[in-house]
């Protein structure tokens, strides 16, 4: 069972009670910071904290006992759950300077990681396009292998592709849940949850029981961009929700890198517009690394099996291919393969993750 001192108990009873949000938190903190918050004096009390709504105030004096904050903290016990409140030493402190931090989050797993200093959070489309799955997975997974904490809301698309790609590389990942952490949301991502239960970590700002209601995500983003140095777009239509997340991390003096897509499909829209309004443009995970000045560790992506079961022909496309990147048409110019030839050994390479294809037919190693 997890040890809280007198004050984060206070802080994690105050945070569970039904119609409080960060403001009207702070603001009840706030009131009574010379002599802390307690049962009694917000009885005494209640007719004078106008700044709490009728209904704050309903619900307020009912867990006004006792009993009520006991069953908080049985209830954190028995989901397994760890409260770090903003006064204990384990809250991260880049969240702490965020418009409206959550005084309270409620976790399932690695605690730790909460203090990780390369924190990298990838956001895109909830339906995204095969290209943007794929480059998702491969950019998580390798920055995973260099040290790199990948941050997401395992929503559908792009949340889960990166939770993946760090999951294949055994790296961090941390998932922000828009309901409370118990709660598995979307179902069909449980695979993904159970084990970032295991290996990773699990993080609300709610308490056990609460569902994923609509209007808990966009506030759920703020503390994605919160935690991380920064974010990766990597795929998102013009009219997406991940630009919500965009203007959070903005607001929050994040760095925002975006990964360029097709011209002709609609979630490129978001990327491509950020690169050309400035955005630094991310093509592999080495220009993640040398934007924030990461060197990569001894564990950096291992690419000598798959370079080593290279045939004589994948080897002769692999070849010719340059470094900055090469066309389909250049790489069959320079070779005697016909185009439906090409096209295979091309396809061998990506599947074996030695090569990426760009958008414009063109062909990148990785």
């Amino acid at each position: 069972m997890a040890e809280y001192s007198a004050q984060e108990k206070e802080w994690i009873w105050l945070d569970s009670i039904q119609g409080m949000n960060p403001v009207s938190f702070n603001k009840l903190i706030n009131y009574y910071q010379d002599v802390g918050v307690t049962i009694t004096s917000i009885k005494n009390d209640i007719k004078k904290l106008s700044f709490l709504t009728e209904y704050q105030k309903e619900h307020l004096l009912r867990s006004l006992n006792q009993g009520y904050a006991d069953r908080v903290m049985e209830l954190l016990e028995k989901h397994n759950i760890k409260a770090v409140s903003m006064i204990s030493e384990e809250y991260p402190e880049n969240l702490k300077h965020i418009y409206d931090p959550p005084p309270v989050l409620y976790c399932i797993g690695n605690v730790k990681l909460l203090n990780r200093d390369r924190m990298l959070g990838i956001i895109g489309s909830r339906t995204p396009t095969n290209y943007g799955i794929k480059t998702a997975k491969k950019i998580s997974e390798d920055l995973a292998r260099n040290g790199v904490c990948v941050v997401s809301g395992m929503a559908m698309g792009i949340d889960g592709s990166a939770h993946e790609g760090a999951l294949k590389a055994e790296g961090d990942t941390i998932a922000v849940l828009g309901s409370g952490p118990e709660i598995c949301y979307p179902e069909c991502n449980r695979h993904i949850y159970n084990k970032i239960r295991e290996t990773g970590l699990i993080v609300s700002e709610h308490i056990p029981t609460v569902q994923p209601l609509p209007f808990h995500f966009p506030a759920r983003n703020r503390i994605i961009t919160g935690l991380s140095k920064g974010i990766l777009v990597v795929e998102a239509a013009k009219t997406s929700g991940t630009l919500k997340t965009i203007d959070h991390a903005q607001d929050q003096g994040r760095d925002v890198l975006a990964v360029p897509g097709n011209i002709t499909s609609d979630k490129s829209y978001t990327p491509n517009h950020l690169i050309q309004e400035g955005c630094s443009l991310v093509i592999d995970y080495s220009d993640v690394m040398q934007w924030f000045g990461w060197r990569e560790t001894e564990g950096g992506k291992d690419r000598s099996i798959h370079l080593e079961s290279m045939d004589i022909q994948e080897q002769s496309v692999y070849n010719v291919i340059d470094n900055n990147g090469s066309r389909f048409d250049e790489i069959q110019f320079r070779l005697d393969y016909s185009p439906v030839q090409l096209i295979s050994l091309l396809s061998r390479l990506e599947l074996k993750e030695l090569i990426v294809k760009l958008p414009g037919n063109k062909y990148i190693k990785t």
